[in-house]
């Protein structure tokens, strides 16, 4: 069920609120380096990911596993339903399975989503896509499968959504280049986004895939400058809690070129707070609702042109 929207008015006091408090600390805004700058210097055509993930423009709607509402995450279904809801950008976990097949799960076992049990890297592809994924999603979804994630960029590839993929725990060069493999074989190389908390699985992103932008996920944001510039990234992931304990930086990263994006937030009253602390994007588990409140903020300053789909 969608939640009810609240009015555009009632929505622009809080933010005005969020935006007071927040700031009532600020002294100045983070230094960003010149190696930061460097990395933010690549510019895209609009609907591209290296467009959207710069820190220009509106507001960019990243749907968080997919739409984890309307449907399961990670699966077929819920990016199809985020393509539906108007997302920019859909983000997916990868994993490998036991014969080293990148699929898509978020958690390390198999329990919480599937009809199986154990950890994901005890299975083969096979295994895996043939489990249920609807355990976690409210009335079940029947035929949900876990996808590999080939059968996840085919569902995307004709809809001109960006794909964000959260390589999750170490990748190698390797490991990277046959996901770039997979999807240069789609032509999306221009649609793809690398994203890890991982400095070592971003420096194989960058050695193994330099044309497809990086994403770096931060749970701290003091030296984010420093790490930005050691794998090159075009953007940054973290969360509310993180930016609100140094509300100036996500100014700072834009003032470099450098998109802000936050996780993972479900209320129009956390919005508006990512927004007026200067988030490029919100990562979401309910695209569609955060879609319809930007619609109803559209003559303030959270508009979103971004994409060209």
């Amino acid at each position: 069920m969608r939640r009810t929207a609240i009015a555009a008015g009632d929505v622009l006091r809080r933010i005005a609120l969020a935006s007071a408090v927040t700031t009532v600390a600020i002294t100045a805004a983070m230094g960003a380096g010149a190696g930061l700058t460097a990395a933010a210097d690549a510019a895209g055509v609009p609907g591209t990911a290296s467009a959207l993930l710069g820190a220009a423009g509106g507001t960019v709607v990243v749907a968080h596993r997919g739409d984890a509402v309307a449907a399961p995450e990670n699966t077929v279904a819920s990016i199809e339903a985020a393509v539906a809801a108007g997302a920019d950008v859909v983000e997916l976990d990868v994993q490998r399975s036991s014969d080293g097949v990148p699929v898509l799960m978020h958690d390390w076992t198999i329990d919480r989503t599937t009809d199986g049990s154990g950890p994901i890297w005890a299975h083969t592809a096979a295994e895996l896509t043939a489990l249920a994924a609807d355990r976690d999603h409210p009335g079940g979804w029947p035929g949900a499968r876990v996808p590999t994630l080939a059968e996840a960029l085919d569902a995307a590839v004709g809809s001109g959504v960006v794909v964000m993929l959260e390589l999750k725990g170490a990748w190698t060069p390797s490991q990277v280049a046959e996901v770039a493999a997979l999807a240069g074989a789609r032509a999306m190389e221009e649609r793809v986004v690398l994203a890890s908390f991982d400095l070592f699985s971003l420096r194989a992103a960058e050695a193994a895939a330099p044309a497809i932008p990086r994403l770096l996920l931060a749970r701290s944001l003091p030296s984010i400058d420093v790490a930005v510039a050691d794998v090159a990234a075009a953007a940054v992931g973290v969360s509310r809690s993180t930016a609100l304990r140094d509300p100036a930086a996500l100014d700072g990263l834009a003032g470099a070129g450098v998109g802000a994006f936050v996780y993972t937030l479900n209320s129009a009253e956390r919005w508006g707070t990512a927004l007026a602390l200067g988030a490029r994007g919100i990562i979401t588990d309910d695209p569609a609702e955060l879609r319809d409140w930007l619609v109803g903020v559209a003559d303030g300053p959270y508009s979103r042109p971004t994409s060209s789909r």
